[in-house]
């Protein structure tokens, strides 16, 4: 019987001649298995381990594995991105599955029967289909981030733009994800069609979808209060520390004072009070704790 492509790997790493779904493995972990920010990982978990006495096991930061998580298993647009994009040289082998692997479960979605979906926040498990939010005012667009910047797109957006405006009282940005991608949109013409409908075309990158955008905020001694979060900043600004406050039906201006309790937000300046949305436990703790390094390392010094 065949093996799944990561029973072939976990296989491999545990020395057996072969893995099936529902077995216990402990492989000896050596590649780190992350976005082109693999080294920051590492970097990571280096400061995690600073002034506990515990020697980390880490990866080799000369192994690291660049795995597309939109592309399982890997295939020619693979091939094709990693010698053309990445300028990889080498030989890239393809791992697949075997064409006789058998599988614990499998799930069959006709797509063509389903409406657009919307991820709502703060959680992308908290799907709904488009009808559900019709209506919904929104304040702000954003096209970018670490899945919404590439070239296609720009282009699926910039022609959906085209021709109209966009609408009073709602701020659009667009983030291309590289300045290759910046350069290519502006020579397709994506930009211009882009910011004649009003967008604002921001400096490339990732945007809020990394943590610089909440470390730009530390030190500063701040509490954000917010009536929502983008799901990957909230949990940035949580790793990071910061004091992050969800409201959803907060009414305030810059010139209010709030204050500020574990259950609701007092807008002072108006006397209105706001019910507060609390985050998990566990966001709480490490918020509480400074931040994922400093939570982690009082857990490690625990166990000791």
């Amino acid at each position: 019987m065949g093996m799944t492509m990561v029973e072939k790997i976990l296989a491999r790493a545990t020395g057996r001649p072969g893995v099936k779904a529902g077995a216990v493995v402990e492989p000896a972990v050596d590649l780190a298995m992350s976005h082109e920010n693999g080294a920051l990982v590492i970097n990571q978990f280096l400061e995690i381990y600073k002034g506990t006495g515990l020697n980390p096991r880490l990866w080799d930061p000369n192994r690291v594995a660049i795995i597309f998580d939109h592309r399982v298993p890997a295939d020619e647009e693979t091939v094709r991105y990693l010698k053309e994009e990445a300028r990889v040289e080498d030989e890239i082998p393809l791992l697949a599955p075997d064409a006789d692997a058998s599988y614990s479960r499998v799930i069959e979605i006709d797509a063509s029967a389903l409406s657009p979906q919307v991820a709502c926040p703060h959680a992308v498990d908290n799907v709904k289909p488009v009808e559900a939010v019709a209506g919904t005012r929104i304040n702000q667009v954003v096209v970018g981030s670490c899945t919404n910047g590439r070239l296609d797109d720009l282009a699926a957006a910039a022609r959906i733009v085209k021709g109209k405006k966009v609408a009073a009282g709602v701020r659009m940005l667009v983030f291309p994800a590289s300045w290759r991608i910046y350069k290519a949109a502006l020579k397709a013409g994506y930009l211009a069609d882009l910011i004649e409908a009003g967008a604002v075309i921001m400096n490339p990158g990732c945007g809020s979808s990394r943590e610089q955008a909440a470390s730009a905020l530390r030190g500063h001694n701040l509490m954000i209060v917010a009536r929502g979060f983008a799901r990957i900043f909230l949990q940035n600004a949580v790793n990071l520390g910061l004091q992050v406050v969800t409201c959803p039906e907060i009414e305030a201006s810059a010139a209010d004072t709030l204050e500020i309790a574990s259950d609701s937000v007092l807008n002072q300046t108006t006397g209105k009070r706001f019910a507060v949305e609390p985050l998990p436990a566990a966001r709480q703790a490490i918020m509480k704790a400074g931040g994922l390094i400093s939570y982690t390392r009082q857990r490690l010094t625990e166990r000791r």
